[in-house]
């Protein structure tokens, strides 16, 4: 088993050097900070709203809370793969736009190691970056000469989680877990004067780890009550600079510097609270998260950091039907909505998120296997002098698996 598991890891690091290439956002907001926090994750909390701190691990992987993994079945072995498909129109004062991104969204798989304790290793991307500015224009101080600029962003962080949860009586599951941050955020700016061309590239580097806790516990056979602690830490950064100015006579390198000093950059407080309420076939899930960003200190040179308030709430309804194999299936329907204060302000403007889910969960082959589609509607900003409005339409695709092990046979 130990050979699986780093197997099984060095796949993962090996996906996110893949999902590195490639930005999994268009978005203007992206430039600031890390980039966008990525809110996708495992297929069953995508189209609940992003809400399940709640939601226990009993049919597939949850892992917005590492305490749900304590109700993991014996002997069972839960696998989960997304895949991210995003469509974004950005619409200012003056102009629009639409920008298409792709790429994976999470790879997830966990499993009991007793009848009391369970473990999980994940990949999630922890950020975004992706934007364009082009045919910014301006004149040189001191001078009539005219420039036009263009900048392009991309990269963003990855998130490397090992999970573990133990059950504590017949009601409470604790969790712990440890996530390796770490990624690149590129940045390139390309300056044109009459003769001659500018181009800055510059890299910054971040890595670091933070460490969760979790809890579980029910309070009735219907009603379980959750809640995810992310303890504040930092990321250790670095930059590297490249300074190129091209003319008809060639190209000079003016600056070529590695490991430049960088502030590191300050995870703040993660608090999530929420509940799961059943009602037969009907499922509720709430969520309330705060993240205390104002107590980072960070600047930008544009905008405020502020305290971030999520609410998410979703509902899933579960219907039987009968296999082929005359065997019981559970297909599962599901709507969601979530709204982000955002922990940015920018002249006196929050930049908040607003977004509605939909989805479904569909048996496939045997067990508790699902393939799970979500589909989330959402606007970030507004338009103003200085602001975006961002409609976002994005499409999850998850593959869950259940497998078994350690079973012995009936029959030889």
């Amino acid at each position: 088993m130990i050979r699986w598991i780093i197997s099984s890891s060095i796949m993962l690091f090996h996906i996110a050097t893949y999902s590195q290439i490639s930005s999994l956002t268009s978005s203007p907001y992206s430039m600031y900070g890390l980039g966008s926090t990525n809110f996708e994750n495992t297929g069953i909390t995508n189209s609940l709203g992003y809400s399940g701190v709640a939601l226990p691990s009993e049919f597939e992987l949850n892992s917005l809370n590492p305490a749900s993994l304590a109700s993991i079945p014996q002997n069972s072995f839960f696998f989960d793969i997304g895949l991210k498909l995003q469509n974004t129109s950005n619409e200012s004062s003056r102009s629009s736009s639409k920008e298409r991104a792709f790429g994976f969204s999470n790879f997830s798989l966990g499993f009991p190691l007793n009848t009391k304790s369970a473990v999980a290793l994940s990949l999630i991307p922890y950020s975004n970056v992706g934007y364009i500015f082009d045919d910014i224009r301006g004149k040189v101080a001191g001078s009539e000469e005219q420039y036009t600029s263009a900048i392009i962003g991309s990269g963003g962080l990855n998130k490397f989680c090992l999970s573990y949860a133990r059950k504590i009586g017949n009601k409470l599951r604790l969790g712990s877990e440890v996530a390796f941050n770490f990624g690149n955020v590129s940045q390139q700016e390309n300056i044109s004067f009459s003769n001659s061309l500018t181009r800055l590239d510059e890299v910054s580097h971040y890595e670091g780890f933070q460490i969760s806790f979790g809890a579980q516990y029910d309070l009735r056979k219907n009603i379980i009550v959750g809640t995810s602690i992310k303890l504040p830490n930092y990321l250790k950064a670095s930059k590297d600079r490249t300074l190129l100015n091209v003319t008809d006579n060639g190209t000079t390198i003016l600056e070529d510097e590695s490991n430049l000093f960088m502030r590191n950059f300050k995870l703040p407080l993660d608090i999530t609270i929420g509940g799961r309420f059943v009602f037969k076939n009907f499922i509720i899930n709430t969520d309330y998260r705060q993240i205390f960003w104002s107590k980072t200190e960070l600047t930008d040179n544009v905008g405020t950091y502020t305290d971030n308030s999520i609410f998410s709430i979703g509902t899933e309804y579960r219907k039987k039907f009968r296999s082929n194999a005359n065997k019981s299936k559970l297909l599962r329907l599901r709507s969601g909505f979530t709204f982000n204060s955002g922990n940015l302000e920018i002249k006196d403007y929050k930049i908040a998120t607003s977004a509605f889910t939909i989805g479904a969960g569909i048996p496939i082959g045997s067990l508790n296997s699902n393939l799970n589609i979500s589909y989330s509607y959402g606007t970030t900003g507004q338009v103003t002098n200085t602001l975006i409005r961002e409609i976002q339409h994005k499409i999850t695709i998850n593959f869950s698996f259940e497998d078994l092990w350690f079973i012995k046979r009936k029959y030889d």
